[in-house]
């Protein structure tokens, strides 16, 4: 199919692939809404779960809960079958482990988009799965290897401009995790700014560990703020654990904290709603340095306040709002300091259920869907 037919062909058949993430991705699904407003024809390969497909999507559920080693054998071979078979005109992927299938399908013909959602090599330095020994050498060839594959990228999306410019040979659009705003604050109790004087409910929602995601610190400050205040406070944590250590930390927090360890997306978003403060503490890692986290939106179209840590990426999103307060990420001791300060300060609470949502939206998604539609558009022309 010639360059000028891509281009003006009706219907055109994008195929989005992820063998890693849920399917009911928060960033996966809302480029795929921003595509079908397009009019292109949508099939979703993604990992078999609870899901409802949007209207003009074919969702093909693929294996799941295999182990890394199965799981990138499973991507090199059976997502392969199954990719050849939609015989889609662009494939657009959203995980590393699937570059070898993006070269596989750029050899046949195909227009082949990466959508990378962060720094892998800057992850792989953390990674507890990988003996520290090896980190940084495995951290160093994939670097290369990722840079050294561009041939096989018509296009890269990227999620902020520090892992643009580590592809600096392929054509590249920027679409921060902006939220669909409305859609967000739709679950939210904005709009009510009563609370409730009794008690102050913290949340955090997303994916939990204890080397990255400061689980250990957040739990260690929560049980001072539960010595402290009793039932005033509570603590909810939404999202899977990885790791050993985690999940034995949650274990042995089980007296304090209510775990809700997987939820469909709307069904974990209505749930933290119900509460005040949402936390975001990451320790300040290369990749958390320059990343653009969904939750950080969510909290605050939620109309939550925010304890996050102290990076300056961060402060120039959300502001020195006095509704959001920042955090050595390594010091219990600071987190339990700023969650009492929302407990002994509730019209902070009030303050965020009246103005985060209003400062949200000027990071509506709408922005990245109008940056998408030129990619394409230009992506077709090539």
């Amino acid at each position: 199919m010639s360059n000028e037919n891509f281009a003006r062909r009706r219907g055109l058949h994008i195929c989005v692939i992820t063998t890693v993430h849920r399917p009911d991705d928060t960033r996966i699904n809302k480029e795929i809404r921003s595509l079908l407003k397009m009019n292109y024809k949508i099939t979703y390969l993604a990992p078999e779960g609870d899901y409802t497909a949007p209207d003009g999507v074919n969702y093909i559920p693929l294996r799941k809960n295999l182990s890394r080693l199965k799981r990138i054998l499973y991507s090199l071979f059976g997502v392969h079958k199954i990719a050849l078979a939609v015989n889609a005109d662009v494939y657009h992927f959203h995980d590393p482990e699937l570059i070898p299938l993006a070269k596989r399908l750029k050899k046949r013909g195909k227009k082949v988009v990466y959508d990378v959602h962060e720094d892998y090599p800057a992850l792989m330095l953390y990674k507890d799965w990988l003996p520290k020994i090896f980190r940084k050498i495995v951290a160093r060839l994939f670097d290369i290897y990722e840079r050294s594959s561009q041939w096989a990228y018509d296009g890269v999306v990227a999620v902020t401009d520090a892992v643009a410019e580590r592809f600096q040979e392929a054509y590249t659009v920027i679409l921060p995790n902006y939220p669909e705003v409305d859609r967000l604050i739709s679950f939210s109790r904005s709009k009510s700014p009563v609370i409730d004087q009794e008690s102050v409910k913290f949340v955090y929602f997303g994916t939990i560990n204890h080397s990255e995601r400061c689980l250990g610190e957040i739990l260690q400050a929560f049980r001072e703020l539960k010595r402290r205040y009793g039932n005033q406070v509570f603590l909810t944590l939404i999202g899977p654990v990885f790791g050993d250590v985690g999940k034995k930390m949650i274990k042995e927090n089980e007296d304090i904290v209510e775990y809700f360890p997987f939820l469909p997306y709307e069904k974990a978003l209505r749930l933290a709603s119900e509460h005040d403060v949402g936390l975001i503490i990451f320790r300040k890692y290369k990749n958390s340095l320059i990343s653009s986290p969904n939750k950080l939106f969510e909290y605050m179209a939620l109309g939550l306040g925010i304890i996050a840590s102290d990076i300056p990426f961060w402060h120039n999103i959300i502001g020195e709002e006095p509704w959001a307060l920042y955090v050595d990420p390594d010091d219990p001791k600071d987190i339990f300091e700023k969650m009492a300060q929302f407990v002994e300060n509730k019209h902070l609470i009030k303050m965020a259920r009246l103005y985060a949502p209003k400062r949200v939206k000027k990071y509506d998604w709408s922005i990245c869907e109008r940056k998408l539609r030129g990619f394409y558009e230009s992506l077709a022309e090539s």
